[in-house]
């Protein structure tokens, strides 16, 4: 009897089959693992922890599968207090975290209420060259709600518990965005967000984007949704801008409803 030889997969192969399946760059797929492989070396890290929770459309993709592809992994201090830098650098520079780092970052900007890596060079999985990514961790305002710790499958790693900003109060922080520069990712995010929240969660969103505006400074006698329909008609000349979206962006046409559905969550 010949015995059939077992096919092993690499990482490399399941990456490109990936990036195949949905029709985008091999960078781009490469960039969406190692965003939660950072995520993963960060909670390691005695001092961060679960003290900094993630958010942004890199934890929309990992958490709920949206289909858009981020370039940055973005933090938040969950009590506001502030993060140190060494602590980041002590996390992306373990033996372990070094197999997807390629170097500590040198390039750092720093403010009392935050800290950003615009250039993060990372092993490729797929490929030769470096992928740049980028980290932003900040202290702003505390959170609203308690975060979620969260199981997701970190590629290379396995299953690994991260804590995640609250799904309400990710969608709030998304509607105070799209209202300050009516971006086309924070649209899609809208759009993808109206698909996967439930009645209870719109019907905290109200309070909710109400505090994230006045913690933000805005003028809480204006009209919110006048403002709205004006950022909804920006981002419509400027879709789909530099959107990374698996099988290609969707028409406005198919995004603006689910946009539109947010105004009535602003005072």
């Amino acid at each position: 009897m010949t015995r059939r030889r077992r096919v092993v997969i690499t990482q490399r192969q399941q990456l490109i089959r990936a990036a195949q399946e949905v029709r985008v760059d091999a960078d781009d797929m490469n960039r969406a693992k190692i965003l939660g492989q950072i995520a993963y070396y960060l909670s390691l890290h005695r001092e961060i922890g679960r003290k900094v929770a993630y958010k942004g459309g890199a934890v929309l993709k990992m958490i709920e599968g949206s289909p858009r592809f981020s370039r940055d992994l973005d933090g938040v201090a969950v009590t506001a207090k502030p993060v140190q830098l060494d602590w980041i650098l002590e996390a992306l520079t373990t033996e372990a975290a070094s197999r997807v780092v390629v170097q500590r970052p040198t390039i750092i900007n720093s403010s009392d209420r935050s800290l950003s890596f615009p250039v993060v060079e990372c092993r490729a999985i797929a490929g030769r060259s470096p992928i740049s990514v980028k980290l932003n961790i900040n202290w702003r305002e505390p959170l609203l709600l308690p975060p979620e710790l969260l199981q997701v499958e970190v590629f290379g790693v396995g299953d690994a518990e991260l804590p995640i900003v609250h799904r309400r109060e990710r969608a709030a922080e998304k509607v105070r965005a799209f209202l300050e520069r009516a971006d086309s990712n924070d649209a899609f995010d809208l759009h993808f967000f109206a698909s996967i929240l439930r009645l209870p969660d719109w019907a905290a969103l109200p309070g909710l984007v109400r505090r994230k505006l006045e913690l933000a400074g805005h003028n809480m006698e204006g009209n919110f949704r006048e403002e709205f329909e004006a950022m909804v008609e920006v981002a419509r000349a400027g879709w789909p801008g530099e959107l990374i979206i698996g099988g290609g962006p969707p028409t406005w046409e198919t995004v603006e409803p689910g946009v539109r559905r947010f105004s009535v969550t602003l005072p």
